[in-house]
């Protein structure tokens, strides 16, 4: 009977146990963990009344880190939005303009001369090249200059306002080193205990009373609380590069087709087309990461994400099994468990409430999880699909400009119908963009406000599930 037992318990050792083959492995390597607790004996159901009091300090750590790590609010992208729209606005403007005033000046000037013949001197009519006059020129780039500068000081500033969001994560020990070091040492301390509970569960003496089954549902929820971190961890990770590289690159397609832009101001004034085509050579590396930026930053974001869930899993082990148990499964299990108790053991149920909310938690968080991959998706491919139709039409008029400032010759009425052509294409990109524009930030405002009438914003979710969760522990 007793060797019976002892079997037993170390299969449930080996449930929390990295390496499943070597149990003995593992309680060596737990044993310096056991010295902060009371050497003063305690029952089983003592031990599970504190492994689960310390799940319950791990789900308020990996909430708190949630709230905390949530950088993109409905305040940030109202901003990035006022950026957005004044370059779009000032832009656009300024490409209507420019089209005007290329197709006014993509025709021959018909013009008087005298000239002398035999029969004496008589008016004929020639065309004479009909070019853009300086000041006009720089009249149809001031606008895009103006946008883009605005909108470079918004990339700046969202910048500066990242580095503060981080500075007061740390300063609240909720950034992403720290309360992953804070994480494993509540794991840490939820194995240990664990440990001690299967050892106490050895004795011959220790009546089962469905400590077995409590064993199963206490590894779930440490299974489940960690991969939650884990989760949440990666996603903090994720949303800073994704906003970080969104910005950076901005900025600097801002800056670069500013000076293109300014390069080809001081072109018209000095009459130099080969200068021309350099600034028009600078806007289309700013055309080129409009288009690619979205993209660029999905895989930087994807890739983070992807490192930040291995480092976390090396730190916080106990994540091998294939097949983890859902909420649903938990719940049942807790309830199984319920009935065992209160057949058996009707004083040693104060552990099933704790253990039931903890359940009802991870069902709801499993929710807004699938909600917030949803919508930061949402947003990402809506990214790419506007910057797709707004970066090859401004690519489009950049190679023309260039094709001009770089051609032989000099016939100024075919070049003012090329970059016609490419400021016409380029103003039913921006167009499309400035509408969409709009479009998003109506849908993203109304959206929130549904959230937020019927309790269901992210914000509102976390704050009532800490509120949940701070109850348990003053209870517990």
């Amino acid at each position: 009977m007793v060797h019976a037992e002892v079997r037993m318990n170390k299969e449930v050792l080996s449930k929390f146990c990295t390496n499943q083959r070597l149990v003995l492995a593992t309680v060596l390597f737990l044993a310096p963990y056991l010295t902060p607790f009371p050497a003063a004996a305690q029952s089983a159901s003592e031990l599970s009344q504190a492994v689960a009091q310390k799940e319950v300090e791990l789900d308020l750590l990996t909430t708190q880190f949630h709230r905390q790590n949530n950088l993109s609010t409905i305040g940030k992208r109202r901003r990035q939005w006022v950026a957005a729209m004044a370059n779009s606005a000032a832009t656009e403007a300024g490409l209507i303009d420019a089209t005007a005033l290329f197709y006014k000046h993509s025709r021959h000037l018909n013009k008087s001369v005298q000239v002398e013949t035999p029969d004496g001197p008589r008016t004929v009519v020639k065309g004479v090249q009909n070019k853009v006059p300086p000041d006009a020129n720089a009249g149809q780039l001031y606008p895009q200059i103006i946008g883009q500068e605005i909108n470079a000081f918004g990339n700046m500033f969202e910048l500066s306002a990242n580095a503060m969001f981080r500075r007061n994560c740390k300063r609240r020990a909720l950034d992403p080193k720290t309360a992953l070091q804070r994480a494993k040492s509540l794991t840490n301390d939820i194995d240990a205990l664990l440990a001690r509970r299967a050892v106490q569960l050895c004795e011959p003496t220790s009546p089962d009373n469905g400590f077995n089954q409590e064993t199963k549902i206490l590894l779930a929820v440490r299974s489940a609380l960690v991969r939650e971190f884990v989760r949440q961890y990666a996603r903090a990770r994720r949303e800073l590069v994704w906003e970080n590289t969104l910005e950076l690159l901005d900025l600097t397609r801002n800056i670069i087709g500013a000076t293109g832009n300014q390069t080809s101001v001081e072109a018209g004034y000095l009459h130099n087309k080969r200068l021309n085509g350099v600034g028009n050579m600078l806007s289309l590396i700013s055309a080129v990461q409009i288009t690619f930026r979205p993209y660029i930053a999905f895989a930087a974001a994807r890739y983070t994400e992807r490192k930040a869930m291995e480092r976390a899993s090396a730190e916080l082990p106990g994540l091998e099994e294939s097949q983890p148990m859902s909420a649903q499964q938990l719940r049942e299990a807790i309830e199984s468990l319920k009935s065992t108790r209160l057949a058996a053991a009707p004083s040693e149920t104060p552990l099933l409430p704790v253990l039931s909310v903890e359940a009802s938690l991870l069902k709801s968080q499993d929710q807004l999880n699938q909600d917030e991959e949803r919508s930061w998706k949402s947003r990402a491919y809506l990214q790419m699909v506007r910057h797709s139709i707004l970066g090859p039409t401004k690519i489009a008029n950049e190679v023309l400009g260039t094709i001009v400032g770089f051609r032989n010759g000099s016939d100024s009425t075919k070049d003012n119908r090329l970059q016609a052509t490419g400021a016409l294409t380029y103003t039913i990109g921006q167009g499309a963009n400035f509408l969409e524009l709009w479009r998003s930030q109506i849908h993203d405002e109304l959206e929130n406000q549904k959230l937020k009438k019927s309790g269901r914003a992210p914000d509102q979710l976390l704050d009532d599930r800490i509120k949940t969760i701070e109850a348990q522990l003053r209870l517990h």
